[in-house]
């Protein structure tokens, strides 16, 4: 007997024990899905966060390639001696700018010019010769034989003249274009040899940036597109050039293609063997970007969060405490003080007071009603209430690049959806917040705020009339008609 009912005792004690777990199990469960849709305790009597937001765009993006190069000249050649002379003087020095055909070296050239004299005289006695055989042959008196002989003889005086003039020539080493000198490599008094290097020329307007970029790139590579080029020499300045040639076919060591951009140099600030970091604008095209600021990275995942659209219009209504329409026909109730002065007044038929009291409350509707007009207008102005209250969607999102304060979102988005730029520290997914109107920051409000001014004047206006009902209530008090006091 004793046995069954201790047994009874630790059963219901087992069955008790069941009930209880089930209760707080189903306690427990209520409070979870309460916490995830309203959020934790604390947060339930505070109001959403403030957050701004921008929506996704369609702009347009330059893709461009970075690669670094040395710059060389346009054209570059080694002067050289064409004969052979020692020379007699030296009339540039290293680094002239120079022109086309101006003189560099003088070699001597006195015997030089002794043979064009020479030969200059021998032209002029072979031209008389010849005149004057010419006339004997008009009449008869000089065979065709000897007319032939001397026309010959006046051809190689010519001939002879000409070269000469060239050896003359030779004796003056000039500039074949216009350049920057270089190194000088002879001196007064040196013997040269024909093919001996006097001095190296080089064209620097314009100048060639020498490239090699991936081989991959080939397809995005034309002749004739932009260049931006930096130099550590001028890291203030950037240098605007083109493509001007482009490998036919890939290296097989590097697996790179060699190219080379011109730059005008007008100015000859660059030099050639500068080194430079180039920019090449590959393409150019119309891409969803945001500002980076609503970009969150973590780790190799980015995240941004997406104003729900239709959560926002709901949210914006049931965050609306009146309709348009009802603000426009219904004046807000008047204050209180206001009902218990009217009060007061028919307890007591003071005309002056009732009159004041009238007003009072006239101001006070007055109020009302610009202040329902003002909320009116601002949210006309925004095209939605201010500050009204959405759901934000956490929304995982790949990028591209990046330029100029904007990122290009490649997928995760669609042109037109509103993204949260500011006040993103604690937000979470399906969280609600309050979109800042325009005019407004998050973090900041309007001081001068249209509906709170009038609020203020409207109770500022009515204080005067219930202030003096009051007294006069006091009075009504203090000396009642019985002669009794309350």
């Amino acid at each position: 007997m004793a046995n069954r009912k201790g047994r009874r005792v630790v059963l219901s004690a087992l069955l008790l024990t069941v009930l209880v777990v089930v209760a707080l199990g189903w306690w427990n469960r209520s409070a979870l899905l309460a916490l995830v849709q309203d959020g934790p305790p604390a947060d339930r009597g505070r109001p959403p966060p403030l957050v701004e937001v921008a929506p996704v765009e369609q702009r347009e993006i330059e893709a461009r390639l970075q690669a670094t190069g040395t710059l060389k000249p346009d054209e570059t050649v080694t002067i050289t001696a064409r004969s052979r002379g020692r020379v007699d003087a030296v009339l540039f020095d290293e680094g002239d700018p120079v022109t086309r055909h101006q003189a560099l070296v003088l070699l001597e050239r006195r015997r030089d010019q002794a043979r064009v004299k020479e030969a200059a005289a021998q032209v002029a006695q072979t031209a008389r010769e010849l005149a004057r055989l010419e006339a004997l042959a008009d009449d008869s008196f000089v065979s065709e034989t000897e007319l032939e002989q001397a026309r010959a003889g006046a051809s190689a005086a010519r001939a002879e003249l000409r070269i000469s003039s060239e050896d003359l020539a030779d004796r003056i080493i000039d500039a074949p274009f216009e350049g920057l000198i270089g190194r000088r490599q002879v001196s007064p008094g040196a013997l040269l040899e024909p093919g001996t290097p006097v001095a190296s020329l080089s064209r620097i307007q314009p100048l060639d940036l020498l490239l090699d970029v991936p081989g991959t790139e080939l397809p995005r590579i034309q002749t004739g597109r932009s260049v931006v080029a930096t130099t550590p020499a001028y890291p203030q300045r950037t240098f605007h050039g083109r493509i001007t040639f482009v490998a036919p076919e890939v290296a097989e060591d590097t697996r790179t293609l060699a190219l080379e951009a011109t730059f005008a140099n007008a100015d000859q600030r660059l030099q050639p063997g500068m080194f430079m970091t180039a920019e090449l604008i590959t393409s150019r095209r119309e891409v969803l970007q945001v500002p980076e600021a609503a970009v969150i990275a973590e780790g190799p995942s980015k995240h941004l969060f997406v104003v729900e659209q239709e959560a926002a219009s709901r949210d914006s209504a049931e965050s609306s405490p009146t309709k348009p329409e009802q603000n426009e026909a219904e004046p807000p109730p008047e204050p209180r003080k206001q009902d218990s002065a009217a009060a007061v007044s028919r307890a007591r038929p003071d005309t002056a007071e009732n009159a004041s009291a009238s007003a009072g409350a006239g101001a006070g509707a007055g109020a009302g009603e610009q202040d329902g007009a003002g909320t009116k207008s601002r949210e006309g102005s925004a095209g939605r209430p201010p500050n009204s209250s959405a759901r934000v969607e956490r929304r995982a999102v790949q990028t591209g690049i990046r330029r100029g304060g904007w990122v290009e979102i490649t997928s995760g988005v669609s042109a037109g959806e509103q993204v949260v730029v500011s006040g993103l520290q604690g937000l979470r997914d399906a969280m609600r917040v309050r979109i800042a109107d325009d005019q407004n920051a998050p973090g900041e409000q309007s001081a001068s705020s249209p509906g709170i001014a009038d609020d203020e004047a409207g109770s500022s206006g009515s204080a005067g009339p219930a202030d003096e009902h009051k007294s006069g209530a006091d009075r009504l008090d203090g000396k009642r008609p019985d002669g009794e006091k309350r």
